[in-house]
């Protein structure tokens, strides 16, 4: 526990040192629910100064639902931060290289088929999917290109995959 909070707490300080918004990709906890309250109440705590998003993984899933009786459902009560659990585009902001959308879809939620942005916008897709990278092929999300779309992060396959681009959305 102690070891993956310090690295939790280091890159959310590096977040706040260069100004990044900072996001985890789903997964935040193995089990769903009765998680030990000394996690629960050390998560508040680094949570509480960062405020991170938090996209629905298939692990923060009761019953493959996100309930009110799951461990990242309490960490939304106590505020501590802001839960990705509908599909959608969820903020716009301002990056050193311009205007940038960003949206999620959590766990079990669809992919958007296009995605609507002003010129000149950079645009950003969170995601918890299973995608069918080169090293998993066989994976039911295929990439493809959508329609507006730059990017798509992915953060179901725990461990790193390439780069690839199909048309103008890189995955």
């Amino acid at each position: 526990m102690d070891d993956v909070l310090a690295k939790l707490a280091a890159c959310l300080d590096h977040a706040a040192a260069e100004e990044l918004v900072p996001v985890v990709l789903g997964d935040l906890f193995h089990w769903p629910r009765e998680n030990p309250n000394v996690v629960m109440v050390a998560l508040i705590e680094l949570f509480r100064e960062h405020h991170p998003y938090v996209l629905v993984g298939n692990h923060d899933k009761y019953q493959a639902r996100f309930t009110a009786d799951t461990s990242l459902a309490v960490l939304r009560a106590a505020g501590v931060c802001a839960v990705l659990d509908e599909p959608g585009l969820f903020l716009r902001l301002e990056t050193p290289d311009g205007p940038a959308v960003v949206g999620a879809s959590p766990d079990g939620s669809l992919l958007p088929t296009s995605v609507a942005k002003a010129d000149g916008e950079a645009s950003v897709w969170l995601t918890h999917h299973n995608v069918g990278f080169p090293d998993f092929l066989d994976k039911h999300v295929k990439i493809r290109e959508i329609p507006g779309l730059d990017w798509v992060i992915n953060g179901h396959i725990h461990r790193p995959q390439p780069t690839v681009a199909a048309g103008m959305t890189r995955w």
